[in-house]
């Protein structure tokens, strides 16, 4: 018994003497390696789910455009095609009721074609004319081509030619056609197939132009105080404030947001004639503000090793630090216009992003004081931002619109759960668009 004793009295002396931690130590260690590994694990998860998203998105706004822009066309087509086939319907009906008026005139069986007459076809029309000039005059803006009967009139194989004499003071056509192939030739349509022609590529260039955006955001960010919040106290090897203890709300209120400031270069398509999409790179930066007061420098210790640290007084003296928050994301959006005759439309999205900087001062439970912290806050952010835009000024090449805007953002600042601020930001924002 006494030998158990002294052997265990020597490990425990080892294990002292070559400061090997206990297996508390060790679990709890561990546990603080483990929990941020998990939690990167789900933020890079996150992040492949979102790329993922926002390429299926692209990819079903793409879709989605080229469907609607060739439903406008057929759409609009339609609506050209009606008027003029009304009109050729009607020209179709006048010719018909001509043809029947002649050939009621010229089947009397005891009248005969005077000098100034000629006759074509079986139906024997007559076409009168004042002298042989007039008729050669009328035949030429004809431009009389016969074909050959049960032939199309305008097909290349329409090959037999009308031979057509001329003399001083009559005309005379052969040909065996029926004199209704004739009202068919020398009509001019030419001017509604081009308005088709040039509506349509007009319509269709007006859904399928691309514009480039520059787009200028300028306003106020917000994080909430106890987003700032440290994960733990400090074991400080003297005590810098000993008779004063706070709780953190008593320092909130030396956390103020600051100017928020956005800049990118977006590239939109119309989607339809009301809905637009658009997709780009945006560089952001958020700031807030921070009452502090005169910097110490301090010791502190950890698992029995000391080291000095800077803090900032956390009594809301003279001095400022600002927390500064820098993002590069891909913001991705979708533009409606409810009113065609309002200059007005209403924007909504998400925007990816990445914090490229981000440097910002923690308070630490139990004291008075600030440390500065990088990175303060999780890389991989989410936000989700609205806005109204509205046209202000326009020429042919270009368009200028301004609205206000909100954003906010889905995932927290730190990835511990007492930490659960979100940053955010709101004001006003203009628009470049060039086409």
């Amino acid at each position: 018994m006494h030998d158990q004793e002294f052997e265990r009295s020597v490990q425990q002396k080892m294990q002292e003497l070559s400061f090997t931690p206990s297996p508390p130590v060790w679990e709890e260690v561990e546990a603080k390696i483990r929990a941020p590994r998990k939690k990167r694990r789900i933020v890079l998860w996150l992040a492949f789910l979102g790329v993922g998203m926002g390429v299926t998105g692209v990819l079903w706004l793409y879709n989605a455009g080229n469907t609607s822009v060739n439903e406008s066309l057929n759409t609009r087509q339609k609506e050209i095609n009606r008027p003029a086939d009304a009109i050729t319907s009607k020209k179709e009906s006048n010719r018909a009721n001509q043809i029947e008026t002649s050939a009621a005139k010229t089947n009397d069986p005891g009248r005969q074609p005077s000098n100034q007459e000629f006759q074509v076809g079986e139906n024997s029309k007559y076409m009168r004319g004042k002298s042989s000039s007039d008729l050669s005059n009328k035949i030429a803006f004809l431009n009389i081509e016969p074909a050959i009967p049960n032939t199309d009139i305008f097909s290349e194989s329409a090959g037999l030619e009308s031979t057509i004499e001329k003399n001083d003071k009559s005309f005379e056509a052969i040909s065996s056609l029926p004199a209704e192939r004739f009202y068919s030739i020398g009509n001019r349509q030419p001017d509604s197939a081009l308005f088709k022609t040039v509506a349509i590529k007009k319509v269709e260039k007006q859904l399928t132009r691309l514009a480039w955006i520059v787009q200028l955001r300028y306003g106020r960010s917000w994080a909430g105080a106890d987003g700032m919040q440290g994960a733990a106290s400090l074991n400080f090897a003297a005590d810098p404030s000993p008779s004063n203890n706070p709780v953190f709300g008593n320092v909130q209120a030396n956390i103020t947001g600051g100017p928020f400031l956005s800049a990118g270069v977006l590239l939109k398509k119309n989607i339809s004639s009301r809905l637009k999409g658009s997709a780009g790179l945006q560089y952001a930066l958020y700031t807030q503000k921070v009452a502090v007061g005169r910097k110490v420098l301090v010791s502190a210790s950890s698992n029995a090793n000391f080291r000095a640290i800077e803090l900032y007084e956390a009594n809301g003296g003279q001095g400022s630090y600002h927390n500064k928050f820098q993002m590069i994301s891909v913001p991705l959006a979708l533009e409606l216009k409810p009113v065609r005759s309002i200059p007005l439309s209403v924007q909504a999205g998400v925007a990816p992003g990445y914090l490229v900087r981000n440097k910002a001062l923690q308070y630490l439970p139990g004291t008075t004081y600030f440390r500065e912290v990088v990175p303060a806050v999780q890389r991989w952010q989410l936000p989700v931002h609205a806005g109204l835009q509205y046209r202000i000024g326009a020429t042919k090449n270009w368009e200028l619109l301004a609205g206000p805007f909100a954003s906010y953002h889905i995932t927290p600042m730190a990835n511990r759960k007492y930490n659960d601020r979100h940053l955010a930001s709101f004001g006003a924002g203009i628009q470049l668009q060039v086409k």
